[in-house]
């Protein structure tokens, strides 16, 4: 398994078989990146290994450790991604077939390290299919929007998700999440309004605002702002 390799040892061994290959010259310096990127957010060769080796419960849901320990540090976002992206193809064992929350959350860490166009990218592979409930596709919908600077888009998508009805099943299991986690504080409208709602709507509010800012930061104005 690749994840069980030294990080550092891995570089070496790239740099012993560029001499024969172009690509991997060329990759080097990305790598070496990456390995540096690391390294500065305290994610050594062996840290590497013990959350590649999560199940992915514990890897991506786990508010107090996995992948959110690096997360929440401002100059760790890009290396938060990339090491979500190691996830996805060395995990021991592997992630479920439904990586799309893992890609997902990839992207929010590059939009958050400003590289939109790679968020973008992470974030069109995680639409669900149409027989799907498509409220999860209109948060994609705004998002990507917001990122491609394309305000009617989010518009668009916020105004396509508020007429989504909550079912009585979802807010019970809501509840049920807050009961569960009580350090954590969800935005207002959690229990009643479709999923995300409230986050399209602060990408609305302060759509001239870095993807961070108006992500996490963002002051809510008055509704009917929002409308069409």
């Amino acid at each position: 398994m690749a994840t069980k390799m030294n990080l550092r040892v891995a570089i070496i061994i790239l740099a012993t078989l560029s001499s024969g290959c172009s690509d991997t010259k060329n990759d080097l310096p990305v790598q070496s990146l990456k390995i540096a990127e690391f390294e500065a957010c305290g994610i050594t060769a062996e840290k590497h290994d013990q959350l590649m080796a999560l199940p992915q419960d514990k890897f991506d849901q786990d508010f107090e450790g996995g992948w959110r320990t690096y997360g929440y540090i401002d100059t760790c976002k890009n290396a938060t991604a990339e090491l979500i992206k190691d996830y996805i193809l060395y995990s021991e064992p592997y992630p479920s077939k439904s990586i799309g929350i893992l890609r997902w959350h990839a992207g929010q860490m590059k939009a958050s390290a400003g590289r939109y166009d790679e968020a973008i990218k992470l974030f069109r592979g995680t639409y669900h299919t149409p027989d799907d409930i498509q409220d999860w596709n209109f948060y994609v919908d705004a998002t990507i929007g917001f990122l491609s600077n394309d305000k009617d888009a989010v518009s668009l998508a916020y105004n396509d998700l508020k007429k989504v009805k909550v079912s009585d099943d979802t807010k019970a299991m809501r509840q049920k999440f807050l009961d569960d986690n009580p350090n954590i504080t969800m935005p207002a409208g959690f229990l009643d309004e479709p999923g995300n709602l409230s986050v399209i709507k602060k990408l609305l509010d302060c759509f001239d605002q870095p993807y961070s800012v108006a992500y996490s930061n963002c002051q809510a104005k008055d509704d009917a702002l929002t409308q069409k």
